[in-house]
């Protein structure tokens, strides 16, 4: 898994090597932004207006990002992803048919997880 993810950052970060505390260095340990680049770890699709960048982006304030958010492998980076842009898009509601190994749905009912999401019910 880790290779993969220095593919991805040799491929998809050709010319901005500089993000990177160690820029093209495989080994066992994953890519790992430079403090001021963390950002860069959230997955926001290229092209979208700066305002709606900035709101998927700040789902997770800079103050609330753990120690380990510039690291690749960062499991809050990943939530943040999924579901500041489910969030920002209003399309939480597609998760609302998940089911859990028990049978049982997976999030809270009854509200609209749009609208839980917001509430900080589930956040």
């Amino acid at each position: 898994m880790v290779n993969r993810f220095w593919d991805f950052q040799r491929n998809y970060f050709k010319s901005e090597q500089d993000f990177f505390e160690r820029p093209n260095a495989p080994d066992a340990r994953p890519p790992v932004f430079r403090s001021e680049k963390a950002s860069k770890n959230v997955i926001v699709k290229e092209g979208l207006p700066g305002n709606v960048k900035k709101s998927i982006l700040n789902q997770i304030p800079r103050i609330k990002r753990h120690r380990w958010f510039q690291i690749m492998t960062s499991s809050q980076v990943l939530t943040q992803s999924v579901f500041g842009n489910l969030k920002v898009f209003n399309k939480l509601d597609c998760l609302a048919e998940l089911i859990g190994d028990d049978g049982k749905p997976i999030f809270i009912r009854g509200l609209g997880l749009q609208q839980t999401f917001i509430s900080g019910v589930c956040c």
